[in-house]
């Protein structure tokens, strides 16, 4: 038997390598005659790096840059072959790096201070990771780290945040960073929403960022003020509500691609070779629901898996929403890892043997015969 273990991370406790790794110690002591490969996959949030690192090669890179309230951080970026970068832009803005959520003071400098840095390393390709923000500043703070000069009705300049993007009076591109026009900047989206309105980044992720009612609609002002300065096609552009807006950012003042980063992932690596040699496929992530459907690792795993005709199950912290959406994308079996009424805490801090105790419970059952071998 073959089994593919290809899971996302759970934020915030365990990245995508350690599930990968849990699992595959799991499966492989109770199947010690199966063909375990894992991989860990990532479509643009926390453990892009660590997942491109392993489809392609490379090395980590490690750089001092600003964190999403200006403090120093010690960040990392990844350098594979042929001059490419990837860039996870959780690695200096995102969530977990925040001791309390801060939605309208976040900022995206620290990202745009990893870009410049591979940049200057003669990076041709740059795979920019939208996913785990802590920020809604439309990804201005990045744009000024690169250069982007934004000045108020005055003439100062500043950095914007979310909650300054309504005093910008100007947008000027002409200290954009040279290395910019000579290199291709791919950002992986893992999700398709809009910059603005009720699909927007400020009415749907700012509250996840611990936004009020009343900073939401700040946000969703100065957003929609910010989107002024775009050109009209980032406005409405598929995924530009990635990463508190930083899509559409990314598009209309650094010229980067859009793309789903599950696609580029399987362009880039042999997981689709993987999953045609698997006889199941075990993937999940830390919460599943609805967003999950418009792009997340996991489904887009299912998916292919699906139309190969292959057994799926899928281990979570968390799911929302009514199952049968999860088996109609393909998914055959999905388990939640926590084992009753806990606090989040709880629940994240207990996530790897919660992880290992279900995953364990599950395969035994496989063993017992509830899985049939299509090959006998």
């Amino acid at each position: 038997m073959n089994i593919l273990i290809a899971p996302d991370s759970f934020k915030g406790s365990l990245s995508s390598l350690e599930v990968a790794r849990s699992l595959e110690c799991v499966f492989s002591k109770v199947f010690p005659e199966a063909v375990c490969r894992s991989v860990p996959i990532a479509d643009g949030g926390e453990g892009t790096v660590e997942a491109f690192l392993a489809a392609l090669g490379g090395e980590r890179v490690e750089v001092t840059t600003q964190g999403p309230l200006g403090e120093e951080l010690l960040s990392f970026y990844g350098r594979a072959p042929g001059d490419v970068a990837i860039v996870e832009m959780a690695a200096s803005a995102g969530l977990p790096l925040m001791k309390e959520k801060a939605p309208l003071e976040a900022s995206t400098y620290g990202v745009g201070e990893l870009i410049r840095h591979a940049l200057e390393q003669g990076a041709k390709t740059i795979l920019l990771g939208l996913g785990g923000s802590a920020t809604t500043d439309g990804g201005a703070g990045a744009a000024a780290a690169l250069g982007v000069r934004f000045c108020r009705k005055d003439g100062s300049d500043f950095v914007p945040t979310g909650g300054t993007l309504g005093e910008i009076a100007s947008v000027e591109l002409e200290g954009l960073h040279s290395g910019l026009s000579s290199c291709r900047l791919v950002a992986l989206c893992d999700i398709d929403n809009p910059l603005l309105g009720e699909r927007g980044a400020a009415r749907v992720f700012s509250p996840q960022k611990g936004a009020t009612p009343e900073e939401v609609i700040l946000l969703e002002k100065g957003l929609q003020h910010f989107s002024s300065f775009l050109p009209s096609e980032s406005r409405t552009l598929p995924g530009g509500g990635a990463a508190g807006g930083f899509g559409a950012s990314a598009h209309g003042l650094l010229g980067a691609t859009l793309l789903a980063g599950m696609e580029v992932l399987f362009d880039q690596s042999a997981l689709e070779t993987y999953i045609q040699e698997a006889d199941i496929v075990i993937t999940g992530e830390g919460k599943m629901d609805a967003q999950s459907l418009a792009g997340k690792a996991p489904v887009a795993i299912a998916r292919r898996a699906r139309q190969a005709g292959k057994t799926v199950i899928a281990f979570t912290g968390n799911y929302e929403g009514d199952m049968e959406m999860f088996f109609e994308e393909g998914f055959d079996a999905l388990f939640s890892i926590v084992p009753g009424a806990c606090t989040i805490e709880e629940a994240m801090n207990h996530a790897a043997k919660n992880l290992e105790s279900t995953a364990f419970s599950v395969a035994q059952l496989l063993r017992k015969g509830v899985w049939n071998d299509p090959k006998k």
